[in-house]
Parts: structure tokens; C-alpha cells; sequence
């Protein structure tokens, strides 16, 4: 007899939407409305990685950012958009890959008039954990 796997699920149906908070008047994008996201690693119970799907409207952006630890790989899903990495714009299409290192600033736009879909993935978690964007209390 095989022993059960022991694994965790999330459905997008059951994952709640969370806005992030108010982007700073020195963002570097055109317009200051933030992204939404939905959080998987938290209700996964994940012990090292972090991640999250991010859908960017049209006009709306992600913070310019960095983090201490934590490295960083952003994945276009869906949709047209612009990554800034330190300072270099670059035009991102469906599927593009991005690994950006800790202390190394980065953000995302959507430049054009359609949805984006990103895929946020990050690792070590602990510098998530500690967001309370990104970790949100138990309701």
C-alpha cells in the first residue's frame, strides 16, 4: 500500500485579493496606482518561497523596490508590460523570465491598455513574512 503524500492546495477561486499599499510621490512610473495580488505562499503554509500573482490594469505599477536577502524572479504570464531593473526599462512579453538579486531595485508597469498577469517568486521567505502586505492577519 503507498503511503499517502502529504501536500497543500490553493484554488485562485478561494484566494482573496489583497491592494497593496499607497505607491510613494518619488515612484519612478507615470502613474502611482498600485497593483493587486493574490497570495499563495501563505495559505500553502510555504516554508522557503514565497510567491504571488499579480494583475496590473492598465496605468497601474509595483513599487520600485528592493529587498535585503531576498532574490527575486518575476515571470509575465499574461499581457504587455515594462520592468524597470535598477534603472534599465525593459519591454516585457508573455513568458518573459526575470531574476533580479537582493539589493538590486526593480518594479513593473503596464504601459499598455490591456490586463497583465505576473507571477512573483521569491526566496528566502522571511523578508515576506515580515510585510504585512504581503502576509496579511488571519481573518
Amino acid at each position: 500500500m503507498e503511503e499517502p503524500i502529504a501536500y497543500t492546495e490553493a484554488s485562485w477561486d478561494r484566494l482573496r485579493s489583497y491592494p497593496t499599499s499607497p505607491l510613494p510621490p518619488d515612484h519612478p512610473w507615470p502613474t502611482r496606482e498600485n497593483l493587486t495580488l493574490r497570495l499563495y505562499s501563505t495559505p500553502l503554509g510555504c516554508e522557503h518561497l514565497a510567491f504571488s500573482i499579480g494583475h496590473l490594469k492598465p496605468g497601474q505599477s509595483v513599487e520600485h523596490h528592493r529587498h535585503d536577502k531576498a532574490e527575486e524572479v518575476y515571470v509575465l504570464i499574461q499581457g504587455h508590460c515594462q520592468i524597470r531593473v535598477g534603472e534599465r526599462v525593459i519591454d516585457a512579453k508573455p513568458l518573459d523570465a526575470f531574476r533580479v538579486p537582493a539589493e538590486t531595485y526593480r518594479s513593473v508597469y503596464n504601459h499598455t491598455n490591456e490586463d497583465c498577469w505576473w507571477l512573483f517568486m521569491g526566496a528566502p521567505i522571511d523578508e515576506y513574512l515580515e510585510n504585512r502586505d504581503y502576509n496579511p492577519p488571519k481573518e
